[in-house]
């Protein structure tokens, strides 16, 4: 039986490139992170709402730095 993913909240995570979909890419604790609504530049909290096993998806909670 698998056990329930729990939310995880990851800070100050630097966005640093952007995928197909249109989701900006970070990486925390050796985890990809696909971010919905961010772009590159960002620094922000991120809530991982899906982890698989070599990356997240998430989105962001609080916008730390906006991309300039």
């Amino acid at each position: 039986m698998k056990k329930a993913f729990q939310n995880k909240l990851f800070e100050n995570v630097s966005i640093i490139d952007i995928a197909e979909e249109g989701k900006g890419v970070g990486r925390a604790d050796d985890l990809v992170l696909f971010v919905e609504k961010a772009v590159p530049g960002d620094i922000a909290d991120v809530e991982v709402y899906r982890k698989k096993k070599n990356f997240g998806e998430g989105r962001i909670t609080e916008l730390k730095q906006a991309s300039p």
